[in-house]
């Protein structure tokens, strides 16, 4: 019978019904030897054959791996034996966000788009709230670019990534318990008319931390700085205000400091010094003004750091002052002495450390 076949349709393509698995438009193979099992299968040109139709007619063993097909036939060749590929079959994207096609979580989707204003809509459920998200792009065809966007159910943009003939992703991603929406489109350049992609949302091994609570600072604050029991800001209208950890108000200054508002540092004894270019003012733990300190001269004042000891001021110029806790001068290093201090630190054990344009000057009062 196989002689005879192969005799009146020697470039024929045959049709079998084999259950549970129907195959259409195989190849005949053109030499029996490709039938090492004698399974009635061949394998010829990276591509599964039929020799013997009778016998191919028993169902063919699973493949192990999707590799084993190469072209993406169905069919595939392992252990010298032809044997089927299970392909899960991916679901068909919706075109709008009310037809949206629900997918899972780590699935990962190939699709072909064949027009610019068309767009592929997904929905996904998140369940974790605790587990942070990577959201994947990537576009597999010459010269397209892939726009993908995942929204929320109010229409918020969580993130957006966009890929042009390689791989993209986002940062980590952080989404609460509910439904999301991703939305796929493309942009095609020169003669191209189709834009293949994959895309994927993956869980990661991260975890997601929440903020407690956020702080209203009446507008953007100028100043911030925490201190034992809770924290202090400058308004924009210069209000200081002072708050628990747990937002509770606990007093407030109006007008604390003329001018603009350089910034704000606190001590161990949670004394807040605010500062300008020109003046810095202790104020106390309850709000009240301590006393005040005026920079000499035409220094402008630019850095500001104390401790349970001292308040040392950083002028323009270089020169160090330390005042005592009641505001008297204490000593002042030159400027010759220091490297342009940009930046003042305290130790644990009170020395400072005075970074500069190219070095750290090290200093133990």
């Amino acid at each position: 019978m196989k002689a005879l076949l192969a005799s009146l349709y020697p470039f024929a393509f045959v049709s079998i019904l084999i259950t549970p698995l129907q195959v259409t438009a195989v190849d005949l193979c053109t030499s029996p030897d490709s039938d090492s099992d004698g399974d009635g299968w061949g394998w010829e040109n990276d591509s599964s054959c039929l020799v013997d139709p009778v016998t191919a007619i028993q169902p063919p063993p699973a493949c192990e791996l999707e590799s084993s097909d190469p072209d993406g036939d169905g069919w595939g060749w392992e252990n010298d034996a032809s044997c089927v590929v299970d392909v899960p079959t991916s679901p068909i994207p919706g075109n709008s966000i009310a037809t949206a096609t629900n997918i899972a979580v780590d699935a990962e989707l190939a699709y072909t788009l064949t027009s610019e204003t068309e767009a592929h809509w997904y929905s996904i459920d998140i369940d974790d709230g605790e587990t942070a998200f990577e959201f994947f792009v990537g576009s597999e065809s010459f010269l397209s670019f892939v726009s993908t966007r995942l929204e929320d159910s109010s229409g918020t943009v969580q993130a957006s990534v966009e890929s042009f003939d390689q791989l993209a992703q986002s940062s980590a991603l952080c989404l609460s318990p509910g439904r999301y929406f991703l939305s796929v489109s493309a942009y095609f350049d020169y003669d191209v008319n189709q834009a293949s992609y994959r895309v994927s949302l993956k869980s990661t091994d991260l975890s997601c931390a929440r903020p407690q609570y956020t702080i209203a600072t009446n507008g953007s604050a100028k100043a911030f700085t925490t201190f034992n029991g809770g924290y202090a800001y400058i308004s924009t209208s210069g209000e200081l205000l002072a708050e628990t950890h747990a937002g509770l108000p606990l007093w407030t200054v109006d007008n604390v400091i003329d001018g603009f508002v350089t910034g704000i540092v606190s001590s161990d004894d949670n004394t807040l010094y605010v500062y300008n270019d020109q003046k810095v003012i202790a104020v106390g733990s309850s709000g009240d003004e301590l006393w005040s300190y005026t920079i000499r001269g035409d220094n402008f004042l630019q850095h500001v750091a104390a401790d349970s000891n001292r308040v040392y001021l950083v002028a323009d110029l270089g020169e160090v002052i330390a005042l005592d806790l009641t505001g008297t001068e204490q000593w002042i290093l030159p400027a010759d002495s220091t490297d342009d201090v940009r930046s003042i630190e305290i130790g644990d054990d009170g020395t400072l450390y005075l970074r500069g344009y190219d070095s750290v000057t090290v200093l133990r009062p």
